[in-house]
């Protein structure tokens, strides 16, 4: 074995993957690609919805759908040929010599197991030591990711761990074996920029002697670890080289777009801002003081704590803050899908707080919802030209002709094409399923729309589609956007306010790029110094935040901030710091400004 074989964990030539087409043609969803991964690297495999990238690495588990065929030239897995495997020998690697983080931990754990009992079958499956000594070694995994408690959670289930938690279990599952190739598929796409951090981090500190292929679409996440990239189009390999150098001087043009289209706090998006200006003295849309408190095993949960909220005609608010921290609660309570334990909610001048549904009604054709997880949201057994005009026919509008064309508009507007009407979700990726979403809550026009992470899935060129879009139709018009997001840069271009919340409350609110340039609450300071960027070497050091997130159910005393804040001092432990005008904005900390994230040095 030759130098260069003894420090490759994999050398992969000439992988096909095809599945058929109803015509009876195929469709090479990935075309002929090589790729060497050599120990200690993570490779960045990147590229936009539907580009093979989650393919390549599903191939090398053998894990293709039965419809698709995959063929390869070679395939060596430490030196060794693994080309001719048989099925059971291939699947004997899995798990021992290849793992797989996975996208969605929900979606892969098996929800009625404990996350103990999945660690124990893995070591068991392929160690020969007792079941003693396998439960210390997952314990012992677990504490290694940074699972605080790790005996306590070992007996959780899926779904009483936090995303960050359950992305945490599923690192740990893939490591437990020492396996010498990890694949991880877009680990980070569902968590907020403090957990995304942490576990980015993560999966750095477990390289060691292993190979690593990180399947994304975020050139940012790809940026913070990776020390190549290989960007991918339409199934081919056309671009790679180390990573600073390739974001820094792309030389394919698809690969200068995609770098172009990523949200930089340090240069200009390409999407303009609205030209719209509202004219209305009162809020279209407004909460005054919201209590949403929720009673499970006998005690109070304070989802949302007293907030105060409000969005004229043409404006963009942006709603930040890491789950658990209220966003989805407080928009489903402006939308009058959860009833406000305490407060009231006006639309155009009207009390909605306690309308029946049947006076809601009209009032939805006005205001619409984009849900986070399209996966669930869209009904499976559906066409998408049904999903797409479910409102239109809820709402007695139009004829059948008449719906069929609003559909097919809407849809054109999304970037889909009218091949999607007859195709069910299930048919679709992750990005195009978001579009169908985004499509069906713009068939009414409303007024107000309310998108809870909507561009969370997609990929940096139709993320910037997606954006000029509703961009476009605000200035045309005049059309409200509360958004949920995670993705700061995204928000610092397009948002017109900024508001960031923390366990329930509001810790801070201002001008978008006013906060974004100088934040005053330490918590904000963080999240903006978690933001992955394409060029971090230009960022300064990380904030880090101290553990995670406490329970709503058993709130710290004084500022809900001070058990993970930086610069906490004795009085925070025990006042509560109030939401108060500073400078035009406003903030609830007793030190405000004394924290500043020096990564947000912005255009």
């Amino acid at each position: 074995m030759n130098p260069r074989q003894e420090n490759s964990v994999l050398e992969l030539r000439g992988l096909t993957v095809k599945f058929p087409r109803i015509d009876g043609t195929w469709d090479k969803v990935v075309r002929a690609v090589d790729l060497n991964i050599n120990r200690g690297e993570i490779v960045g495999l990147v590229g936009e919805s539907g580009s093979g990238k989650t393919m390549v690495g599903l191939s090398l588990l053998d894990l293709v759908p039965q419809t698709g065929i995959r063929t390869v030239d070679s395939v060596r897995l430490n030196g060794h040929e693994i080309t001719d495997y048989r099925p059971e020998q291939t699947r004997a690697l899995r798990g021992r010599e290849i793992a797989m983080v996975f996208q969605d931990p929900m979606s892969s754990f098996n929800p009625v197991r404990t996350v103990g009992a999945m660690m124990l079958e893995t070591v068991l499956r392929y160690q020969k030591i007792s079941i003693k000594e396998a439960r210390t070694r997952c314990v012992e995994a677990m504490s290694d990711v940074g699972i605080p408690a790790p005996e306590q959670r070992f007996g959780a289930y899926p779904h009483e761990l936090s995303g960050g938690l359950r992305q945490r279990v599923m690192i740990a599952l893939a490591t437990l074996n020492n396996s010498s190739l990890l694949i991880a598929d877009e680990p980070t796409t569902a968590l907020d920029s403090t957990i995304q951090a942490q576990i980015l981090d993560l999966l750095k500190s477990r390289i060691g002697e292993r190979g690593m292929i990180l399947v994304t679409h975020d050139l940012g996440v790809a940026a913070e670890i990776c020390d190549r990239i290989v960007v991918m189009k339409r199934g081919e390999f056309i671009e790679s080289g180390e990573c600073a150098e390739l974001l820094a001087r792309p030389q394919h043009e698809y690969t200068k777009s995609l770098v172009r289209a990523v949200p930089s706090f340090r240069r200009p998006y390409v999407v303009p801002r609205s030209s719209f200006t509202a004219v209305e003295d009162r809020p279209l849309l407004e909460g005054k003081t919201l209590r949403v408190t929720f009673r499970t095993k006998g005690r109070e949960l304070h989802a949302v704590n007293g907030v105060d909220i409000s969005l004229s005609r043409g404006e963009t608010v942006g709603l930040v803050g890491e789950s658990g921290s209220g966003k989805s609660t407080l928009i489903s309570a402006l939308m009058g899908i959860h009833r406000p334990t305490q407060g009231s909610v006006f639309f155009d001048g009207q009390d909605i707080t306690d309308a029946r549904e049947q006076e809601l009604k009209p009032l939805r054709r006005r205001l619409q919802l984009v849900f986070q997880d399209p996966y669930a949201s869209l009904n499976p057994r559906w066409t998408v030209r049904k999903i797409v005009a479910e409102p239109l026919r809820a709402q007695r509008l139009g004829t059948p002709k008449e719906r069929e064309g609003r559909v097919r508009e809407v849809l054109s507007l999304v970037g889909l094409s009218d091949d999607s009407l007859d195709r069910r979700p299930n048919q679709f990726s992750g990005g195009q399923r978001q579009r169908i979403a985004i499509a069906r809550a713009l068939a009414l026009q409303p007024e107000i729309l309310i998108a809870d992470e909507p561009v969370a899935g997609l990929d940096v060129s139709m993320q910037a589609q997606i954006v000029a879009l509703l961009k476009s139709l605000q200035s045309e018009f005049g059309i409200g956007y509360l958004i949920v997001a995670h993705d700061l840069a995204l928000m610092h271009h397009i948002a017109d306010r900024l508001v960031v919340m923390y366990l329930g409350e509001i810790v801070e609110e201002a001008e978008g790029r006013a906060l974004t340039r100088d934040p005053l609450h330490p918590y904000t300071a963080a999240l903006l110094s978690a933001a992955p960027d394409p060029q971090p070497e230009r960022r300064s050091e990380r904030i880090s935040l101290r553990g995670e997130q406490p329970s709503p159910l058993n709130l710290p005393s004084g500022c809900a901030f001070h058990s993970r804040c930086p610069i906490a001092r004795p009085l925070c432990s025990v006042e509560k710091p109030a939401l108060t005008e500073n400078h035009g904005r406003h903030v609830a900390c007793h030190f405000p400004g004394e924290l500043r994230s020096a990564g947000t040095e912005a255009v």
